[in-house]
């Protein structure tokens, strides 16, 4: 997949600081990988590290990269320069679409001021967003959504922090961190091999996860707080910084392993990883990592396939699982 990134030029930290994070949150937001920007500013940094942190995704910043050392390090890029005074959006979304499927990173060039010439003459093409003076934030904001044709709208940010959709009101969610979920084994005085039988299937989860399409961070919270729940029931009932997401799914995994089935189709991708990994742990499982990724990317094209999806040369019915 194309590496999209936007580079922020003319940034003052002292006046710009709040424009400039608006960008970088809206780059995060609309699918971009991450943004460069060209002053050195600290504070900028630990603010968009921060939302990261809590509302997950990928995404990374880096400042104090000077305009010539972002086109030296640009030749091997499509660079695609955000101006009024380039070819209307519309009239650009085919040559864009090549851009994307032609395998070379992408870097979108958002300016705060009045920029050089020298980077309207080597900008792979020159785009603009009505022709008329416009937010930067704005016209950013409609050039992702074209390049990413609507797809944004569905990409997941699996962090510590959920927001939770509401017609009224707001509720956000809370993904324990794998420090919480130890501090909680040791407030609740879990006994020791507990704490080891919450390191071991975190453990071999997280390698698993590696290579899977899901949440690590709710794979991390359920198997760290697995043994609690083994330990007792009540305990997890109990917790209110632990959402009833994370609740949930550490009891039906218990539920699961009771019964050795870690191929229970009414499991998520996440929690069939714990409960393979602690089968694995119990013997009662192929102790095999390679075996593990594998086996849950059989459930993700069997997913797929119940949902009506065919994914290229798979055939289907000839599938024994």
């Amino acid at each position: 997949m194309t590496d999209i990134r936007v580079y922020r030029y003319g940034h003052r930290p002292m006046r710009d600081k709040r424009v400039t994070t608006h960008v970088a949150l809206t780059a995060r937001a609309f699918g971009a990988s991450g943004i460069i920007v060209d002053t050195g500013d600290e504070q900028l940094e630990k603010s968009i590290r921060k939302v990261v942190n809590d509302f997950g995704g990928d995404f990374s910043i880096e400042t104090g990269v000077s305009l010539g050392k972002f086109l030296r390090d640009s030749k091997n890029r499509n660079l695609i320069h955000l101006t009024m005074y380039g070819i209307p959006i519309d009239q650009s979304i085919e040559k864009i679409d090549e851009f994307m499927s032609s395998g070379k990173n992408l870097v979108i060039f958002v300016g705060a001021e009045k920029v050089p010439g020298n980077v309207y003459a080597e900008s792979t093409l020159n785009v603009s967003v009505t022709s008329q003076p416009i937010s930067e934030i704005s016209a950013l904001a409609i050039l992702l959504d074209r390049i990413m044709h609507g797809k944004e709208f569905s990409l997941k940010f699996p962090g510590k922090l959920r927001v939770v959709p509401m017609e009224k009101g707001k509720k956000v969610v809370l993904i324990p961190d794998r420090a919480r979920c130890l501090d909680i084994l040791r407030e609740n005085n879990l006994p020791p091999e507990s704490f080891e039988r919450a390191v071991e299937i975190e453990s071999i989860s997280m390698r698993i996860a590696t290579d899977i399409d899901c949440d690590r961070n709710l794979v991390s919270a359920c198997s760290m707080l697995l043994p609690l729940v083994e330990y007792n029931h009540e305990f997890i009932k109990g917790l209110n910084d632990v959402s009833k997401t994370v609740a949930d799914s550490v009891l039906r995994i218990e539920n699961a392993i009771i019964h050795e089935d870690s191929r229970n189709g009414a499991l998520s991708t996440e929690e069939r990883i714990v409960v393979f990994s602690a089968l694995t742990i119990s013997g009662n499982q192929e102790e095999d990592q390679d075996h593990g990724a594998d086996f849950f990317r059989e459930f993700e094209i069997m997913d797929q396939e119940i949902n009506g999806q065919n994914p290229d040369g798979i055939e289907n019915g000839n599938r024994d699982i």
